[in-house]
């Protein structure tokens, strides 16, 4: 896992996002420059970056003209797919929605496997990997940004591909958004607004075949 973080400037002030505590700190610009924060915060020095560019260039399954995916499209995607891994998948979701002081971007490779262990990795394509997380999602009836970025990626993870969970903000406010992508291909979002989000983070996962 490769991993690159920033520091944006708003009004004298530093927002960075804390990989270790899952949140957001504004800081001076003496705080900014203090290793031993930072490294507190989990952000060592060597990852950090002048600006991160988001990985995305393209839309995979998502809604359009900020109109939301319909439930009953998501609900047709059902027909191909067995009751039993939607439920797994959908507990899962549920638990990274609980517990994200366990589950974390940095973490995925080391719990992924568990994750999808009955789904052959050869029947995983993005497409399909969308419309698992999208069924997922509706079978938790919860809606999140985080579980769905961590459960897509640990999807790739399973199909051997590579990936990247993007942490963005919507400055000057405090608002997170947390979303994931393959090839810059945004993999399942029910309404894309990542590019309303300045990346603070990035947590690349590499396909299983890099060197």
């Amino acid at each position: 896992m490769r991993f690159h973080w920033r520091a944006l400037e708003d009004g004298g002030r530093w927002f960075v996002f804390s990989p270790r505590f899952g949140a957001v700190y504004r800081l001076g610009s003496t705080e900014v420059q203090n290793e031993l924060l930072l490294k507190l915060l989990g952000l060592p020095e060597t990852a950090r970056a002048g600006d991160i560019v988001d990985p995305v260039t393209r839309v995979g399954l998502g809604g359009m003209h900020e109109k939301e995916v319909a439930p009953v499209e998501v609900a047709a995607w059902a027909k191909s797919e067995s009751e039993g891994t939607v439920r797994q998948l959908a507990g899962w979701y549920g638990r990274l929605h609980r517990q994200r002081w366990r589950y974390t971007p940095a973490s995925v490779e080391h719990w992924a496997g568990r994750v999808a262990s009955a789904i052959a990795s050869d029947t995983l394509d993005l497409e399909r990997i969308g419309r698992l997380v999208a069924l997922a999602e509706l079978s938790a009836g919860v809606s999140d940004c985080y579980p769905r970025a961590l459960l897509l990626s640990a999807l790739c993870g399973r199909a051997g591909v590579g990936c990247d969970i993007t942490i963005g903000i919507l400055a000057p406010t405090r608002k997170l958004h947390a979303w994931c992508s393959a090839d810059g291909t945004l993999l399942y979002e029910p309404t894309p607004r990542h590019w309303w989000y300045r990346p603070l983070a990035n947590f690349r996962h590499m396909s299983a075949n890099a060197a």
